[in-house]
């Protein structure tokens, strides 16, 4: 029987009652039909007995030729809601087939977690063993009969390239909220001319849910997932925060500056409160112009761009901390939880996405009345934030009207982390969809190699004005590490615009707290512009964290690093109005000395 949306439709209002007595029909056939389908699976394996199939007989051809078939027909349901359920048919269907084992490997405290999930996962009947350590496990998971469950955060996805992602599950555990099942998933039978594309790669088609066939780091693990669709779905029929106008505006203004023509600031909070004021907001736009302002010259035009409007999430390197002798979730921006020390208040909520994006808006408001957006020519400021929150970031992306490129309407720019730049991981995959100028944060372990695999993966076109490479080396480090890098792409031939973060390479510690030496911010400023001559490479400009407000979390020496000073940042210490500008001055002296 065929099924249609019209069999529902009625031209007579009906009950409330009533429309939920044909949800009730409508579930009950879904049921029946799943029933029908495990029943022909189980048909599948008799007939495949003799044929000594792969172990996880899943095969991807097929997969994919029924996807189309089904998204082709669908009217009302998206293409990518077709996907996420029939992944879970299909992963229901393997299990029928082919018996197979799930190997667990997890640091001490973990397997309890990971047991449970195993068997809600894939039954009590199938066989669970435990790896001696990841080496084990993934080898086993080569050989092809087995699905390796470990939490997520302990894996990298190039360093399983060779593996299927089989899925990524919330893991009740609270310093490992994510699991990843991996596997070798059967290919199409010997006689197929269809090559199976390699797993965990790109494939031509990009939606803006494709991160989610990807391995993802740093994403929160919300208790709720009905709640998180429900925010997507409302973000997802919310207007933009930003204009694709104003995109292709920065985008062209950008590409001038990789001819050399132009500087850039990018600065602002390190996070960003939704609870912030206008004047606070208005008076960041206004030190960020202050600041372009003191760099620009005659001939040597600025172009501004706020860390503002959206920086709401932060990367972290640990799921924990300590706060009042227990064991808390970390705080990971107001856009996820409270930075309240109190446990309750760091479980993630999806409420606060829509809290952030309704922020994100009353900013970009607020800017546009107080004409801070200083609009004239050359002066406008732009708004970036890291590309952190997927499915915030997924849910505000549109199709340009002009020529239906996909655009992030979240800011004007959005950046790679350095904790989440992994080639075969979600935020990459997202990324690479998008039109807009795109920043990506080179590291200390960032190899060569590695930076141009990125760059041919999200510019292969290699587009004017979509890539700006954000050195966060360190003082002690840029020396040795940077030249490397521009040598590297230069020779390659890739349009880019570096700029220098000399905040993230230059943390210390004192009483647990962080802070940041003055003098190792304009060491790093100054190496950066002497190397980027000596590499015949434009020195682009910076990328600070910075306030309005007079605190003083950066210091001159750790002796200032007294306790009882001023320090409102919610993560990173931040330079006040006073050191920004010594930052500024000493890149401005650096970039004319070595002309």
């Amino acid at each position: 029987m065929k099924h249609s949306p019209e069999c529902i439709v009625s031209t007579v209002a009906p009950s409330l009652g009533a429309l939920r007595s044909q949800i009730d029909r409508v579930d009950n056939a879904i049921l029946d039909l799943l029933e029908e389908r495990y029943a022909l699976t189980r048909r599948v394996l008799r007939a495949k007995a003799g044929e000594n199939a792969h172990a996880l007989p899943v095969r991807p051809e097929r997969e994919r030729a029924i996807l189309a078939r089904l998204s082709a027909r669908t009217i009302q349901v998206p293409a990518a809601d077709i996907a996420q359920v029939w992944g879970s048919i299909l992963s229901l269907s393997a299990q029928a087939q082919k018996a197979f084992r799930v190997m667990l490997w997890s640091p001490e405290g973990t397997g309890a977690a990971l047991a449970r999930l195993a068997t809600s996962r894939y039954g009590s009947t199938t066989p669970v063993v435990w790896a001696a350590d990841v080496d084990e496990a993934i080898a086993a998971a080569r050989v092809g009969d087995t699905i390796l469950l470990m939490p997520a955060d302990l894996v990298q996805p190039s360093e399983v390239r060779d593996l299927d992602l089989i899925g990524q599950f919330p893991l009740d555990c609270l310093h490992h909220p994510w699991a990843v099942a991996l596997g070798k998933l059967a290919g199409e039978a010997k006689a197929t001319t269809v090559a199976a594309s390699p797993p965990l790669q790109a494939q031509d088609s990009w939606v803006p849910s494709s991160w989610k066939k990807r391995i993802h780091q740093q994403l929160p693990a919300y208790p709720n997932k009905r709640s998180l669709d429900a925010v997507e779905a409302r973000l997802a029929s919310a207007p933009g925060v930003v204009e694709a106008d104003a995109i292709d505006a920065l985008t062209a203004e950008l590409a001038d500056a990789q001819q050399g023509r132009r500087l850039v600031i990018q600065a602002g909070d390190c996070a960003e409160s939704i609870a912030a004021p206008r004047s606070y907001a208005v008076d960041m736009a206004a030190l960020v112009h202050r600041l372009a302002d003191r760099l620009a010259g005659p001939d040597r035009p600025v172009i501004r761009m706020g860390r503002l409007a959206g920086q709401y999430g932060k990367p972290r390197s640990a799921w924990t901390e300590g706060a009042n002798g227990a064991c808390i979730p970390v705080y990971r921006g107001d856009a996820v939880n409270c930075h309240s020390p109190l446990a309750a208040e760091r479980v993630p909520s999806p409420d606060r996405l829509h809290e952030a994006y309704l922020q994100s808006c009353r900013v970009n408001e607020w800017l546009t009345e107080e004409r801070s957006g200083r609009t004239e020519a050359g002066c406008k400021l732009f708004t970036s934030h890291e590309a952190l929150l997927l499915p915030y970031e997924a849910a505000l992306t549109r199709r340009a009207c002009s020529d239906s490129r996909w655009m992030a309407l979240s800011a004007h720019s959005v950046w790679l982390g350095d904790r989440t730049r992994d080639l075969d991981g979600a935020h990459v995959e997202y990324l690479r969809g998008i039109a807009n100028p795109i920043g990506i944060k080179c590291g200390p372990s960032m190899e060569p190699a590695q930076l141009l695999a990125l760059l041919d993966r999200l510019n292969p076109e290699r587009t004017p004005g979509r890539i700006m490479l954000i050195a966060r080396l360190g003082n002690g480090r840029v020396a040795t590490h940077l030249a490397p890098l521009m040598t590297a792409v230069r020779y390659a031939k890739h349009p880019v615009l570096w700029l220098c973060d000399p905040m993230h390479g230059n943390n210390r510690s004192v009483d647990g707290k962080k802070s940041r030496l003055l003098a190792d911010i304009v060491s790093e400023v100054r190496q950066f512009a002497m190397i980027s001559r000596s590499n015949e490479v434009h020195p682009g400009g910076l990328h600070l964290e910075v306030t309005p407000a007079p605190v003083v979390e950066c210091v001159d020496n750790l002796v200032q690093a007294d306790p009882r000073r001023r320090y409102d940042s919610l993560c990173d210490p931040r330079l006040n109005a006073g050191q920004a500008m010594h930052v500024i001055d000493a890149f401005a002296d650096a970039i004319e000395g070595v002309r």
